[in-house]
């Protein structure tokens, strides 16, 4: 019985070394595998959120989005094999979450909450409209997410509360208003005008706010102005303010007429007889779609303030397409005119750009990466440390507070005074001026071609 105890004992510690052996050897090829072959764990995507009107009333500020974010996927991951991140040690691709807000604020700001805390977002871009980055840039903030509020109008820029995760992408209607003075002191030297200017506001909180800076930007200059007033939105009829307009002489007429009215006061002050030398309709003809609906060729010649044209100097930075180039590549892949919603791309190509220099989905590295961006896109140089054009300075500390309040947030981007061409079956805003060193003149201002509308001189 000795004998056999010390045999079966024998065995149990051959056994005993065997096990431990190929323990240790399996918990080292484990982590050989591990570290060599599988590699850390990390995000298979780098995922951003998008809101945005895409149907719906106000759909035409967002509705190119699709597109040109299909366009800005097909680049990072097809053709670059996506972005390296560490946290996966590979380039993984990069993924667009759009969700249409209809215009409709608390849909943008539920739409939002939803892509943070389910869908979890590495970014927020909200490529337009001031009323939904309005509600959207708070939750960004309490949530403490990178975001991108693009297209932002400068002059409401001051209402979003405090900034630390979300950055402007800007134009500024100070801006405008030195090119509109500009364009218009052009025209009175070629045509040695009367510089009465007849002004025509909307009654609402941009009309109201509009007309209180009129004084500003004139009273000190060669022009006089004649105020109309207030007209209330929707109205179908202008005869008494274009009675006005003719019997003060207005050789200029500078109105900020609202979407659908633009079309209506334009069409009646051609059929009463006024004839103004240049004439301005507001948000009625900021891009393609609202001059074509004033009809046929009338809006050839009429003057526009806005902050995109084909014949811009720039290039988007994913596949390189000049402004033209993407303008005709919108059109043929949607059908659709494009405009300044097109400027969108500029907030992809930042994204983008962002995370090719973070290099991670960490969102401490991500807010610095955006805090530093210096790149060139289809809507010039986006640089949140890049200071103001000095001839602008005052003018932001005046009426457009929240340029200062937030300058290392802010990237100031270009705006234009611009004349409509009617050419080759499209609708062209033609340059005429910018406070901008980067964008020239296409052309001299000139005087609405009547006869050549069909209403004589």
């Amino acid at each position: 019985m000795a004998n056999k105890k010390k045999v079966c004992s024998g065995i149990t510690k051959i056994q005993a070394v065997i096990i431990t052996v190929i323990i240790v050897l399996a918990a080292i090829i484990g982590a050989w595998s591990y570290l060599f072959l599988s590699g850390p764990k990390g995000p298979e995507e780098i995922l951003v959120g998008i809101v945005a009107p895409i149907t719906g009333y106000g759909a035409q500020q967002g509705e190119t989005v699709p597109c040109l974010v299909e366009y800005a996927e097909n680049i990072v991951n097809n053709k670059w094999g996506g972005i390296y991140i560490k946290e996966a040690g590979k380039k993984v691709p990069i993924k667009f979450l759009i969700r249409d807000c209809q215009s409709d604020v608390a849909l943008a700001k539920a739409l939002a909450e939803e892509l943070i805390t389910k869908d979890h977002i590495h970014f927020m871009l909200v490529p337009t409209g001031r009323e939904h980055q309005g509600v959207i840039a708070p939750v960004c903030e309490s949530y403490q997410i990178p975001t991108l509020c693009h297209l932002n109008i400068g002059l409401n820029a001051h209402l979003l509360g405090e900034l630390n995760w979300v950055y402007l992408t800007c134009h500024s209607g100070s801006a405008f208003q030195l090119g509109t003075i500009e364009h218009l002191r052009k025209l009175d030297r070629k045509y040695n005008t009367n510089k009465r200017i007849g002004i025509l506001n909307p009654n609402n909180d941009f009309g109201q706010r509009n007309r209180e800076q009129i004084g500003y930007w004139f009273d000190n200059t060669e022009f006089t102005i004649v105020d109309l007033g207030l007209y209330s939105l929707g109205i179908k009829d202008f005869t008494p303010y274009i009675e006005q307009l003719k019997a003060q002489k207005c050789d200029f007429c500078l109105t900020e007429l609202w979407f659908e009215d633009g079309p209506i006061f334009w069409r009646q002050a051609l059929e009463l007889g006024y004839r103004p030398i240049a004439v301005k309709i507001g948000l009625a003809a900021v891009d393609p779609t609202g001059v074509a609906a004033i009809g046929g060729k009338l809006g050839h010649g009429i003057t526009t303030t806005t902050v995109f044209s084909p014949n811009y100097p720039f290039r988007e930075s994913l596949g390189g397409m000049t402004c033209q180039q993407l303008w005709n590549y919108y059109r043929e892949k949607t059908g659709r005119e494009g405009a300044t919603n097109l400027l969108i791309m500029a907030g992809i190509e930042v994204v983008v750009d962002v995370f090719k220099r973070a290099g991670s989905i960490d969102k401490y590295e991500v807010k610095k990466a955006l805090g530093d961006t210096s790149l060139y896109t289809c809507w010039g140089k986006v640089d949140f440390k890049a200071p103001y054009p000095s001839v602008l300075v005052p003018h932001l500390q005046k009426w457009e507070p929240g340029f200062i309040m937030y300058a290392d947030h802010i990237s100031l981007q270009p705006n234009i005074v611009a004349q409509w061409y009617y050419e080759n079956g499209r609708w062209i805003p033609k340059i005429t001026a910018s406070v901008f060193p980067d964008i020239q003149p296409e052309i001299e201002p000139f005087s609405i071609p009547y006869e050549e509308l069909g209403y004589g001189k």
